[in-house]
């Protein structure tokens, strides 16, 4: 299995095996997250036998695509990695290079990808398989396609794409060209989503990056033949320790401590729509009789707004606050504030209003009065509220 990686101004060219890794260019206008290298840059690493693959992810409206391609060139690369089914064709009738599909996005059938082979003929050498697919089915098609095979293995989980600017009517000040900013759903408690605007629109990622190397036996065992680290938005540091990882492939504990951002596995060893399942059959994320508020905003050790799914909340009781993931809290409102953030002693029904802070409970946590406690019990005092 061999590496492929993004070719940067940081890749130390005399560390590294042709043997081991290829890289990729992201290159202007093709790529949707360009990192320019300068050809001689291309050129020292195309005369030192590493072989290049052009990154070809951009969508085009017609104007655009008929312009770049009357003015096509694609020096020392031996392949074309490509989204659009357009430029695939394009690809196939103007060019002689190898065609690699970029197929993350979809084809979660294999009769999809099958299609593909009958519409590129021999030209189509490979595809880049979705993170969606769980290990077992990328190892059946593995074995079946009689194509090769890419996964990414290391880096950022594109969620979303737009071709429209949805960032920038937010600024006043000049724009430069990129735009960044983090969001967060208002249908969840997840927030922290990093956001991204240039000129191919704007992309929301997942606030954790995907990594599989850490599963670098399973990997191998899946028969792919190559895996993918994206380290573009890492620091010289890193991509540093991204070489060491690809030239001795042991363990991911000194890249895991430095990389920006936390890892998850994703769709790897499960097909995650099985837990949402299980997440819609929760008890605790049903509204039932005995639900009397559910929260809907918080300010960290302060307060926690609620609105009243019940006949009212009275202050003074104790209450239990229970966590999408049905972590459960208990504490007693020893204050409450109606909507004014005045004192009350009472919510009515369908108001909303403010408790103490409850670590743990984020946006959809709903509330129930506890259970009466003997009197031998101590009852919660006011910092288990804050607890």
């Amino acid at each position: 299995m061999i590496a492929r990686l993004y070719l940067t101004a940081h890749t130390d060219l005399s560390r590294l095996d042709p043997t081991q890794v290829e890289f990729i260019l992201a290159l202007k206008p093709f790529s949707r997250h360009p990192s320019e290298s300068g050809e001689s840059r291309i050129k020292e690493a195309h005369d030192l036998g590493f072989k290049l693959h052009l990154e070809w992810d951009a969508l085009m409206e017609e104007p655009r695509f008929l312009s770049m391609t009357q003015n096509w060139s694609a020096r020392y690369v031996s392949s074309v990695r490509v989204k659009d089914a357009g430029a695939a064709l394009w690809l196939r009738d103007h060019t002689s290079l190898d065609i690699w599909l970029h197929l993350e996005a979809g084809h979660h059938n294999r009769v999809a990808v099958e299609s593909w082979k009958q519409r590129l003929g021999d030209r189509l050498k490979g595809v880049i398989l979705s993170n969606e697919l769980p290990q077992k089915t990328i190892q059946s098609w593995c074995d079946s396609l009689n194509l090769q095979t890419e996964l990414l293995a290391l880096g950022p989980l594109l969620l979303f794409h737009s071709p429209r600017k949805l960032l920038s009517p937010l600024k006043k000040e000049e724009l430069h060209e990129e735009l960044l900013a983090t969001g967060a759903s208002v249908e969840s408690p997840h927030k922290g989503f990093p956001l991204l605007e240039n000129e191919h629109g704007t992309f929301m990622f997942h606030p954790k990056d995907l990594c599989l190397i850490d599963r670098f036996d399973e990997l191998q065992a899946s028969r792919l033949n190559y895996y993918r680290i994206d380290d573009r938005q890492e620091n010289a540091i890193v991509q540093s320790l991204v070489q060491d990882f690809i030239r001795a492939p042991l363990s991911a504990e000194a890249l895991k401590h430095d990389w920006s951002k936390d890892w998850m596995r994703g769709y790897w060893n499960i097909n995650k729509s099985d837990v949402l399942f299980d997440k819609l059959t929760n008890p605790h994320l049903q509204k039932t009789p005995d639900i009397i508020a559910e929260v809907i905003d918080g300010k960290k050790s302060h307060w926690l707004a609620v609105k009243v799914l019940g006949p009212q909340l009275l202050q003074g009781q104790d209450i239990e606050v229970v966590s999408p993931l049905g972590k459960v809290k208990i504490a007693r409102l020893v204050w409450m504030k109606n909507s004014k953030f005045q004192e009350c002693e009472r919510i009515g029904s369908q108001e909303i209003g403010f408790i103490p802070w409850v670590t743990g409970t984020p946006t959809k946590s709903v509330i129930r009065y506890a259970p009466a406690r003997s009197s031998s019990a101590d009852a919660p005092s006011e910092s288990e509220a804050e607890s």
